[in-house]
């Protein structure tokens, strides 16, 4: 595929502030190679509006074919989850990063057949963050255009000063209200 791109439209799903905060990370990384956008809508946009891009589109209240507009001026999309605009910008012909945080949370009655359908258009790179599942739930998928990762998260940017504790923070706040079937044991995950 290729990342050759003179212009890219990065976008998140308004999902929480973890799709946007993933394409915030990733931004930076392509700003200085090309023209660079964000659209986003309601609070996606909450997390872009302090870095580099040249313009920022607010999309929110916007109809499909401004979504068309947007998209058409550009060589590459790379959405955080928004599976809609993914499919939107395959069928204009544009090549699509997709990355996915919540592989392993998808059920098969949900949103997983439109994303596995997805992954084997060959105009789309799909990222998926490893976690519990992922890599199994891949493994039977024919197409080469996936990839699992860790966590993608901003650089720290101040190293801590003198701290002499051992305590480390491990959050997986994710599993407590996960819709997975997790064995439960006293009514504890």
């Amino acid at each position: 595929m290729g990342m050759e791109a003179n212009r890219i439209l990065f976008n998140a799903e308004p999902f929480g502030f973890g799709p946007s905060a993933a394409i915030a990370a990733i931004a930076p990384y392509f700003i200085g190679s090309g023209c660079h956008a964000y659209a986003g809508e309601g609070h996606s946009l909450d997390l872009q509006k302090h870095l580099p891009y040249r313009k920022i589109h607010d999309m929110t209240g916007s109809s499909p074919r401004d979504w068309d507009k947007i998209i058409s001026d550009v060589d590459i999309v790379v959405t955080a989850m928004d599976l809609d605009i993914a499919i939107r910008s395959l069928s204009l012909g544009k090549r699509v990063v997709f990355y996915d945080a919540l592989t392993w949370c998808w059920q098969a009655e949900t949103r997983w057949p439109r994303i596995e359908e997805l992954i084997h258009r060959p105009r789309l790179l799909y990222i998926a963050q490893n976690f519990i599942g992922v890599v199994e739930r891949l493994a039977g998928i024919k197409s080469k255009n996936h990839f699992v990762v860790p966590p993608i998260t901003s650089r720290t940017r101040y190293a801590p000063r003198n701290s002499e504790s051992n305590v480390v923070l491990l959050n997986l706040g994710g599993l407590k209200d996960a819709p997975i079937n997790l064995p439960r044991s006293g009514g504890k995950p």
